[in-house]
């Protein structure tokens, strides 16, 4: 049951990350947004389901790792893109993803979940945003 309610959203975020038609710095920012906006939604709509998957991520369950894997894979997806296209700085797209999941791990990690509410947290985000994508901002040519 976990599983189906952490992947509802799963195919949304999944369209965001694989959108080529959107320059890979902007689906980057979207992307982290539309992951807090989940986050804050799942919380809002039923905690106590939000409360048993923080017990399974806890315990390091499958489905708390599948569900993480899912994420950094669609974020490796986007900085692969920004690598590819020359938009993005990055020699190692995997690594760069995870460097930027544990750099936003205020709007996406359970131990965070209380700060969500708070009326500028989307402020705050998009903030992290544009310092993280200042440094991989790949620069060009003359």
């Amino acid at each position: 049951m976990t599983r189906r309610w952490l992947d509802r959203n799963r195919d949304a975020l999944a369209v965001i990350a694989a959108d080529r038609a959107v320059p890979p710095a902007r689906r980057l920012r979207t992307w982290l947004h539309a992951v807090l906006a989940v986050k804050q939604a799942k919380i809002r709509a039923d905690p106590e389901l939000f409360a048993a998957y923080g017990i399974l991520a806890a315990a390091h369950s499958s489905v708390a790792t599948d569900h993480v894997a899912d994420l950094l894979g669609q974020l490796t997806a986007i900085i692969a893109d920004g690598a590819a296209d020359g938009s993005l700085r990055s020699d190692d797209a995997e690594a760069t993803a995870h460097v930027v999941f544990n750099a936003t791990a205020k709007f996406h990690h359970l131990a965070h979940a209380a700060e969500w509410q708070n009326p500028g947290i989307g402020a705050e985000l998009d903030e992290v945003c544009s310092l993280l994508l200042e440094g991989l901002h790949a620069p060009t040519s003359p």
